[in-house]
């Protein structure tokens, strides 16, 4: 309506616009009537400013309302916007500690069942040491008895060589002192041998078993290069063939004891290298078991430290932060 009417007043402005133009004549030569009409021009020209001013007023009025519409509902939106900008952070703060807590709690979980792992893994090689431990102890002990046997057989192998070379001067004792000298060296006389090498093979086998037996008999060549010495070129030519007979079974009698007591005393020399092998296998078990302990008791007190001091988190507010505490104690 205010735009029809607005246009309406300014067709008819237009229309009265000029009365010298529609008179085409001056002022002075107007009627009374076109002056009438003049004046009547004039009267709604003043009213249509008038009506002008008033509809700009209201427009301008409608406008800064617009405007103040349009600011007070840009803030409210801004406000609102806002606030939800606000609260999405405050949602994404939330899920982030929670991640986070996650994440700890996850790590924490993996690290117990690390250290859990660690524990099984040391544990199930220290029952196998204690286990080796005492197999090797009871391998001591067993040596042990066995060489304290070998002993005290060896005891009686050395009083019964003894007896046997006392012997042999109370069975000769019918000879003059010249003969029973000569008789005592050819009695202690013994062959020359040379010693073999063993073989690798051999000194392996006999490594690992200290009762372990050669192939080529030591003892079988010691005893032919004495069948050798009982023969009559050796025999003195002032002996008779009955003396020199029973002087060889005498000596025959004397070199089987001499074997017997180097066969005795080679089988605790024997068992005496075996237990010391035994013993360092022992001494080696002992400080694996030893190091086995320090390292399954250092996880053990890892473990207990890492249960008892737990990780809390604390939301601190922004701008407080945490300050290095010095030479202060922080243990409690």
């Amino acid at each position: 309506m205010g735009s029809l009417k607005f246009v309406q007043k300014m067709n008819c402005r237009k229309i009265w616009k000029n009365p010298s133009l529609c008179f085409q004549k001056a002022e002075a030569q107007w009627s009374e009537e076109e002056h009438k009409i003049a004046k009547e021009f004039e009267k709604k020209e003043k009213h249509l400013m008038e009506e002008r001013e008033k509809y700009r007023k209201a427009l301008e009025a409608e406008l800064k309302k617009l405007q103040t519409a349009n600011a007070e509902g840009m803030n409210s939106f801004d406000d609102k916007l806002n606030k939800l900008f606000k609260l999405k952070i405050e949602y994404q703060k939330t899920i982030n500690q929670e991640e986070l807590k996650m994440v700890r709690l996850s790590r924490s979980v993996h690290q117990q069942e690390y250290l859990e792992d660690c524990d099984f893994d040391l544990s199930k090689p220290l029952d196998e040491f204690k286990q080796l431990k005492l197999k090797t102890q009871e391998e001591v002990a067993e040596i042990k008895r066995s060489i304290d046997k070998l002993r005290d057989e060896h005891e009686i192998v050395l009083q019964e060589d003894r007896a046997i070379e006392k012997q042999f001067k109370k069975d000769f004792v019918d000879l003059d002192a010249f003969t029973l000298d000569i008789l005592v060296k050819l009695y202690k006389r013994r062959p020359k041998l040379i010693k073999q090498k063993p073989q690798n093979s051999e000194s392996s086998s006999r490594s690992s078993n200290p009762f372990y037996v050669k192939v080529e008999d030591p003892d079988k060549l010691f005893l032919e290069a004495m069948a050798e010495l009982d023969s009559d070129i050796h025999k003195p030519e002032i002996l008779e063939t009955e003396i020199w007979e029973r002087f060889i079974d005498a000596r025959r009698i004397k070199v089987e004891s001499e074997l017997k007591v180097r066969h005795h005393s080679q089988k605790i020399q024997d068992l005496n290298g075996y237990l010391q092998r035994k013993l360092e296998d022992d001494e080696a078990v002992r400080n694996k078991i030893e190091k086995t302990f320090q390292h399954l008791n250092e996880l053990r007190d890892k473990k207990l430290k890492f249960l008892m001091n737990l990780e809390i988190q604390l939301l601190l507010k922004q701008g407080q932060v945490e300050v290095d505490p010095g030479v202060f104690s922080t243990k409690f």
